[in-house]
């Protein structure tokens, strides 16, 4: 909670991504001048037990409650190339419609050797990458939908570029947990060519 203070203090807008929160948690948060809270639903709920045995989706559906009951706004999202059918691609989108997050991060699979996901790659294409996107977009017309994990490594420059042209409104700039992204400097010149407004602090 000192954290959040330090941070407004400066100016700047807070979001954190603690995991899962009880009530009093999302209280503490928001008594600190926390401004929203980044918890994704990872996949789809028909889905989920197969990406997860720690939490279940329910776990994740009250945190996102108790964020709500707090006024905080929401950062939600999902990952897909987890090998989740295109059907449930689109019950996530119908899941983030019902939750109405301000913001959508959407993040694609990188598969890591040495991981069970290694050998993904072929769970999704690009082609159906940016129909799911369109599907998110159109499910969600209000939220902003952002392009993050996985973009660099999933998507041709091409398609990338498409994307931002069509469904997408902001982007994930430089690194990511585990992996490099694409530098600052180089998604700046490509938002400057595509005519999209940077934020800059």
């Amino acid at each position: 909670c000192d954290m959040i203070k330090e941070i407004n203090s400066l100016g700047l807008k807070s979001c954190a991504s603690l995991g899962i929160l009880t009530p009093e948690q999302a209280r503490q948060l928001k008594n600190a001048g926390l401004v929203r809270y980044h918890h994704n639903i990872n996949t789809a709920k028909s889905y989920y037990k197969e990406v997860s045995t720690t939490h279940t989706y329910e776990d994740r559906i009250n945190t996102i409650k108790n964020v709500r009951a707090q006024g905080l706004e929401l950062c939600c999202g999902t990952i897909v190339g987890l090998g989740e059918s295109r059907e449930q691609r689109v019950e996530m989108a119908l899941a983030l419609a019902e939750i109405a997050p301000e913001s959508i991060p959407f993040n694609i699979l990188m598969p890591i050797l040495g991981t069970p996901y290694e050998g993904y790659f072929d769970k999704i294409d690009e082609e159906d990458i940016l129909r799911t996107l369109s599907i998110f977009k159109i499910a969600n017309p209000g939220a902003l939908l952002r392009l993050c994990g996985g973009r660099n490594t999933r998507l041709s420059e091409e398609n990338c570029e498409l994307a931002l042209k069509t469904s997408v409104e902001g982007i994930l700039i430089g690194n990511y947990l585990t992996t490099l992204g694409i530098s600052p400097q180089d998604d700046l010149k490509t938002m400057e060519r595509l005519g999209k407004i940077c934020m800059t602090t």
